[in-house]
């Protein structure tokens, strides 16, 4: 399944990304503007700092959730009675479930702050990015259900 590239055209199509794998539109891979009103470097340097918020995982934080979980489980096998010698199988399921759990918390706590940090780009440069108003359609509009004849 390839990954397209979103086009973004005007602000509010920004508000559609989401760090969240579940929440983003599917398939969307890569970010670029298109708005001659913007400056092409200004555009380039958006572009690179959404698609670099968009590829964040959260994997840095996760892995430190990892180590504290391993290391915190070292050192409770060490300090209880018996230390290393009297571990048995419940107690490594019970220390695998204490890693599982610490790792999955620093890779939902890492997936928050990166879409913490892509929400503050987005809000900096919609706020920045103010697009000229195209003026109003000349055709008629109908009110009534069905096509004008």
């Amino acid at each position: 399944m390839k990954r397209r590239t979103l086009v973004v055209r005007h602000p509010e199509q920004l508000a559609a990304l989401s760090v969240w794998r579940t929440v983003r539109p599917r398939r969307i891979g890569r970010v670029s503007f298109e708005d001659q009103d913007l400056a092409p470097e200004i555009r380039e340097e958006w572009a690179r700092r959404l698609n670099r918020r968009l590829a964040a995982c959260g994997c840095d934080i996760a892995a430190l959730g990892l180590s504290l979980g391993i290391l915190s489980l070292a050192a409770y096998f060490g300090v209880r009675p018996g230390s290393f010698s009297s571990v048995a199988a419940a107690d490594l399921v019970w220390g695998f479930a204490w890693v599982f759990a610490s790792t999955s918390i620093g890779k939902i706590v890492g997936l928050s702050l990166a879409d913490r940090r892509l929400r503050a780009d987005v809000a900096e440069m919609s706020a920045i990015w103010k697009p000229q108003v195209p003026a109003p359609s000349a055709a008629p509009r109908f009110c009534g259900v069905g096509s004008p004849r």
